[in-house]
């Protein structure tokens, strides 16, 4: 009996409409990171083929998420294109709940958080007063916001645990984090008010992503503050910015 095979699958040929926009996520996620920074690069790193990687920098493009009008060094030959991130293609805002403080901030899609803002709060009042004064505050951070650009998600760091279901990212209603808070409907309010999803973790979490980026620094109020912002807005870009290339989302 003569054995046969199927033949190979095309180098990174996606099989379906859920993996052309895993490989656009990676496309994405690699320039964002800095990880690649040419077209042949994007082919070594994703293992993705070169038509596959040429339709994602084009659709990319098309969204503004990408830009390729800067020229790298040549080595030799002719100089390839830079691929660079448009962090400036859209905000998030990012917002620390402490015990005793309410730090805010807006950030560009990269995590860099651009104005940050900190002020006395007591998270025993009422969770309605609080939720106003945020929302305030983050009106605010857009109003003072010289590049107008849209806003694409919303990331809160709260003091206590926040319980998740797995493949959590955003938010479609409020998760428990603090007892005095149960019930009351945080996300659900600001994502009716902002038109954006929001992403919730705890200050420990984002702590250490603000951390990981920045480095340690003085354990004040502030920094503490600063450090979760941060965070928060490291990790809620990276959902918010691939969640916007899949859906091939425009302003």
């Amino acid at each position: 009996m003569v054995e046969t095979s199927r033949p190979k699958r095309g180098k990174g040929r996606p099989r379906n409409a859920d993996g052309a926009a895993q490989s656009l996520g990676t496309i994405l996620n690699l320039v964002r990171t800095g990880a690649a920074h040419t077209r042949q690069e994007l082919e070594r790193e994703s293992e993705l083929g070169r038509a596959i990687v040429a339709d994602r920098l084009a659709t990319l493009s098309e969204i503004k998420l990408v830009d390729e009008s800067a020229l790298a060094e040549a080595s030799g030959g002719r100089a390839p294109r830079l691929v660079q991130f448009n962090a400036n293609r859209a905000r998030i805002l990012v917002a620390t709940l402490d015990q005793t403080a309410l730090g805010v901030g807006i950030a560009d899609i990269s995590g860099r958080l651009i104005t940050e803002h900190h002020e006395a709060m007591d998270l025993s009042a009422a969770p309605s007063a609080t939720a106003e004064r945020l929302g305030t505050l983050f009106e605010w951070l857009l109003a003072k916001d010289e590049h107008s650009a849209p806003l694409w998600g919303l990331g809160i760091s709260v003091p206590g645990p926040v319980q998740l279901s797995p493949g959590d990212d955003f938010l479609q209603a409020t998760p428990t984090f603090l007892p005095a808070w149960e019930g009351f409907p945080l996300v659900e309010q600001l994502a009716r008010r902002f038109g954006v999803p929001v992403w919730m973790r705890s200050s420990v979490e984002t702590m250490a992503m603000g951390e990981l980026h920045a480095g340690a620094a003085p354990a004040s109020t502030r920094c503490s503050s600063s450090r979760s912002a941060s965070g928060s807005a490291r990790a809620s870009s990276s959902t918010a910015s691939s969640i916007a290339a899949r859906k091939g989302r425009q302003d």
